[in-house]
């Protein structure tokens, strides 16, 4: 009966301290989520694919001198017929490329990698193999929301690369994020993608590229 007791104290007591863990990581998620670090000097900026604002900051770093090149990855779109899917990856990027030249970055600067990627995950496959055994120094910009995330996933993928989370103030989480109903989304959608991600889940562009073709 002793040793009973004893267990059912011990469960007890680990079940408390989940709950604590828990409400103390439920309260602290957005500054868990917005994980930066202070921009050095690099060999790349990568602007993660999806919002100008990143574009923007990766400008801004270059023109800080931080890195001598941007690299943008070739996201994935949806195809409608093949010359509308040519159409629109000309479009993209060179939209991209022209925003950056706006904003003072050389078009020479400015380099792609990759094809038809659709996930952060398949961002940092793709620049793996750009990269080949090469080692480099990444200045990684992505948005507030996404940066744990995209630190997990890089770090993971590219061991053998170091990357330098920097992110712009915009889409930035409030602390009191169940409270802000945009913070709310961002910070559910985030875990969502990280549990995603952690079992072993990865969206494919090429994939869905040829399913859509069919």
């Amino acid at each position: 009966m002793r040793i009973a007791r004893l267990l059912l104290d011990a469960l007890g007591l680990l079940a408390l301290a989940s709950i604590v863990s828990a409400g103390a990581f439920f309260f602290s998620v957005s500054d868990w989520l917005q994980y930066r670090d202070h921009p050095l000097a690099a060999d790349f900026i990568l602007p993660l694919a999806g919002d100008t604002a990143r574009l923007s900051k990766a400008a801004e770093l270059f023109q800080a001198g931080l890195a001598p090149f941007v690299l943008l990855s070739n996201e994935w779109h949806q195809p409608v017929s093949v010359a509308t899917k040519v159409a629109a990856d000309f479009e993209a990027q060179d939209s991209r490329v022209a925003f950056l030249t706006a904003l003072g970055v050389p078009e020479p600067r400015v380099s792609t990698y990759g094809s038809n990627l659709l996930s952060t995950a398949e961002e940092a496959e793709a620049l793996g193999m750009f990269l080949g055994k090469r080692k480099a120094t990444i200045l990684l910009v992505t948005s507030p929301y996404q940066a744990r995330r995209a630190k997990i996933i890089f770090e993971r993928e590219l061991p053998n690369v170091r990357c330098l989370i920097v992110w712009p103030e915009k889409d930035k989480v409030q602390k009191r994020w169940w409270k802000d109903k945009e913070s709310a989304v961002l910070v559910v959608t985030e875990i969502v993608k990280l549990i995603h991600y952690l079992s072993g889940g990865v969206f494919r562009g090429q994939q869905d590229a040829t399913t859509a073709m069919l």
